[in-house]
């Protein structure tokens, strides 16, 4: 384990996908491993970036690590994509679109299915304990874009961007969601297109109502425009945050809500475990649909059953 952790803190990409290939898998050393790398993480700057399917989140995240490597710093992706219908595996979208990042010996890419099926995994988030602990100076997740995971990063991270199109009433929709007031910064990408300054003065618009202060910017991935722009607002950003003491106030934040997601994922984990057991469920099924009780009795005594280690069996 030593050895492990050591090969980790040195920067061995060998070795780091490795380790993040058994957090995926919640093997029996994936514990080990976090538990020995995490007075070593800290250090990096955790973005995370999320928005609609199809506003050029990728693109975003290839421009901006490009310039971040060239202000020679170091980069870890984490790039949560949809489950694959066949392998199980991630669908691995979003690395092929990040085509410029394949060749820089300063980013480590990764793509990870969204398995849980809701939210931000937990998984994903232990891969970014093990990039910091292997030095990055900046760790970026980049959510699915679809419901809870675009609210819930801002949970999990030091600056949350918001990318939006000005197509396909993705400012609206981003209003109706509440995915607004969670986000730190908000770019408007694709800023070539009819409606992108319109959708700016909405959003600015919408802000100055709600009290809340935010950098709303333009920029066009695809040619690189607005990335040094944005670059400066989350460097701002962060700045502002450690003057005003709320950077370290956020991270506990994080530390808390890590937590809980911790514990309700183990507990899931158990319940099932629970549920397999001695076909329990099936019988439960069998007795529903014969109408003999109903599913929340059956839930329930799941649960009881669970909390008293099977002592009422």
């Amino acid at each position: 384990m030593k050895e492990r952790v050591e090969k980790i803190r040195e920067g061995d990409e060998r070795e780091i996908a490795k380790c993040i290939s058994l957090i995926e898998k919640n093997g029996g050393d994936s514990y080990s491993i976090l538990k020995e790398i995490f007075p070593y993480t800290g250090n990096a700057i955790r973005i995370g970036i999320t928005g609609p399917p199809g506003a050029g989140k990728s693109t975003i995240i290839d421009k901006l690590t490009l310039l971040l490597i060239n202000k020679g710093k170091s980069v870890g992706i984490i790039a949560l994509d949809p489950v694959s219908p066949f392998s199980g595996g991630a669908l691995l979208g979003d690395r092929v679109r990040m085509s410029d990042l394949n060749l820089e010996n300063k980013v480590f890419i990764r793509s990870m299915a969204l398995r849980e099926g809701k939210g931000v995994s937990r998984f994903a988030l232990d891969a970014a304990d093990i990039l910091d602990a292997s030095g990055k100076d900046y760790v970026i997740i980049e959510t699915v874009g679809i419901g809870q995971s675009e609210i819930e990063i801002a949970y999990f991270t030091d600056c949350t961007i918001l990318v939006l199109s000005p197509e396909s009433g993705d400012g609206i929709q981003a209003m109706k969601a509440g995915i607004l007031e969670t986000s730190d910064i908000i770019v408007i990408n694709k800023s070539d297109r009819p409606g992108a300054e319109e959708l700016k003065k909405d959003i600015i618009l919408a802000f100055n109502l709600s009290g809340k202060e935010v950098d709303v910017i333009l920029t066009n991935g695809l040619k690189g425009e607005g990335i040094e722009n944005l670059m400066e607002k989350i460097e701002n950003f962060i700045k502002k945050q450690k003057i005003e003491n709320r950077f370290f106030q956020r991270r506990k934040k994080v530390i808390k809500e890590r937590i809980k997601k911790i514990v309700f994922s183990k507990i899931e984990e158990e319940i099932e475990k629970e549920m397999d057991k001695d076909f329990i469920l099936e019988k439960m099924v069998e007795d529903i649909y014969n109408l003999k009780y109903s599913m929340y009795d059956a839930a329930n005594e799941i649960i009881k059953n669970f909390l008293m280690g099977g002592k009422n069996e």
